[in-house]
């Protein structure tokens, strides 16, 4: 009997433990002034979650059906959005390219990302995998590959620096 209260009393202190430890401290409501871009850049968006990522304010938030990250600075600017993309909304030329290439062309598409900046440029990445490697390519919409990065062990973040 000893036991079995013993085991219930560990089992509920790992339980109230566990739950405290997945608390959210990046979430939180930015200055009016950060709100206010985002509605004025997007006034369609729905189901905003604010978070801190290094100096940026990011709202994660969906606009016309797509899955948005919209970066601002604390004074308000808008420096970059990440819009996750479906296979078809990828450029012809960007899925060309992918899929013509020696090394990456034959990896599982984990990902595919649309980032366009407040310098009006605009990047593709997709994400490929195999075996226990990812790479972040990032192309340019006529298929040109700008970049790649390999973030098997990293932080794959997009930043808009």
């Amino acid at each position: 009997m000893k036991e079995v209260r013993f085991m219930m009393l560990a089992a509920m202190c790992m339980a109230m433990f566990s739950f405290t430890s997945c608390s959210d401290d990046d979430d939180f409501k930015p200055e009016d002034a950060v709100q206010a871009a985002l509605t004025a850049k997007y006034p369609n968006a729905t189901h905003i979650e604010w978070e801190k990522k290094k100096t940026y304010l990011v709202a994660d938030c969906h606009v016309d059906g797509k899955d948005l990250d919209v970066w601002f600075t604390a004074d308000a600017q808008w420096k970059m959005t990440e819009t996750e993309l479906l296979a078809a909304d990828l450029p012809a030329a960007v899925t060309a390219a992918l899929a013509a290439h020696a090394t990456y062309g034959s990896w599982r598409v984990d990902d595919r990302d649309l980032l366009q900046y407040a310098n009006g440029a605009s990047e593709y990445v997709i994400e490929v995998e195999e075996h226990n490697k990812e790479v972040d390519l990032y192309f340019s919409a006529d298929g040109e590959l700008l970049d790649e990065v390999d973030v098997t062990t990293g932080d794959d973040t997009h930043w808009p620096e």
